[in-house]
C-alpha cells in the first residue's frame, strides 16, 4: 500500500500487507494497517534523509495524506522482496477507511485453543504438545468452535475490541510474569487474578484494539518472551469454518 503526503511523483510512504485466498465462507477479509508501518521510499529506496535535502519523519502524518494507492512490488522495505512474482495480479477493494487508536470498547475473554479444531494435518503434527491436550480432544458441547465464532462476530461488529485468549484458568498458580503469544499454540496455566488485572489493563490500553493473543504465566520470562500489547499483530479478518 502507497500513501503520498504531497503531489510530488517520486516520494511516498509504503507498508506490505498479505491476503489469503479462500474457496469457501466470506470472501472479504477486513485488513488493518497502522500509520506506523508506513516507511519513506523513493524508488524503492529507504529515505529517512535524501541526497537532495528532502527530509522524511520516520512516522507518517496522517493529517498531510493526499493519495493512497495500491501495488505489487519486487522491493520491500529498500530491499528484495523475496515473495514477489511475476505474473498477472488482481486485487478486488471493497472499501478504504480510517480507524483510530483507541482502547478497546468491548474485551472478550476467550481461551486458547478455539483455533485448533480447524488446524490442517500439517499442523497438528507441527505443534502436537498444542493439540494433543484434553479440552481438545474432547471440544465438549463443540465448545471450542462456539467461542470461535463468537470471536467472529465481534470482529466483524467494527467495534473496537479485544480478545483474550487465556490458558488454563487456575486459582492456585503461582505468581510470575504474564507473557502474552498470537497464532494458539500456547500451553500453560494462568492465575485468577492474572487474569482479571490483565482484563482491566487492556481496556484502558489503546495498543490492544483489533488484537487478539493468547496468555499464561511463567516463572523465568526470557529473552524471547512477549510482555507489551504493542508487540503484537492487529487482527486480519476474515472467515473459518462454523461447524
Amino acid at each position: 500500500m502507497s500513501i503520498k503526503i504531497d503531489e510530488e511523483m517520486e516520494f511516498n510512504y509504503q507498508a506490505k500487507f498479505t491476503t489469503s485466498a479462500r474457496s469457501t465462507g466470506d470472501p472479504w477479509e477486513t485488513i488493518r494497517i497502522p500509520f506506523s508501518r508506513f516507511t519513506p521510499m523513493k524508488r524503492g529506496r529507504l529515505q529517512l534523509g535524501s541526497p537532495e535535502g528532502r527530509t522524511f519523519n520516520v512516522n507518517l502524518d496522517p493529517s498531510k495524506v493526499v493519495s493512497v494507492g495500491f501495488l505489487r512490488s519486487s522491493i520491500e522495505g529498500g530491499a528484495r522482496n523475496p515473495e514477489f512474482e511475476t505474473g498477472p495480479f488482481r486485487l478486488d477493494l471493497r472499501k478504504i477507511g480510517i480507524y483510530k487508536a483507541v482502547p478497546p470498547r468491548f474485551v472478550l475473554l476467550s481461551s486458547a485453543a478455539v483455533t485448533r479444531p480447524f488446524w490442517s494435518k500439517e499442523k497438528k503434527a507441527l505443534y502436537p504438545s498444542s493439540y494433543d491436550i484434553p479440552i481438545v480432544q474432547l471440544n465438549p458441547g463443540n465448545v471450542l468452535v462456539e467461542k470461535f465464532n463468537g470471536e467472529q462476530q465481534l470482529r466483524k461488529s467494527g467495534i473496537p475490541y479485544a480478545i483474550i485468549r487465556y490458558t488454563g484458568l487456575n486459582d492456585d498458580q503461582p505468581d510470575g510474569t504474564l507473557v502474552l503469544a498470537q497464532g494458539d499454540t500456547l500451553v500453560g496455566r494462568i492465575n485468577r487474578k492474572d487474569g482479571a488485572k490483565l482484563a482491566v489493563d487492556v481496556l484502558l490500553d489503546s495498543d490492544a484494539y483489533y488484537k487478539t493473543f493468547e496468555t499464561m504465566t511463567i516463572t523465568k520470562p526470557t529473552a524471547s518472551s512477549v510482555q507489551s500489547l504493542g508487540l503484537l499483530s492487529l487482527d486480519v479478518v476474515d472467515e473459518a469454518p462454523s461447524g
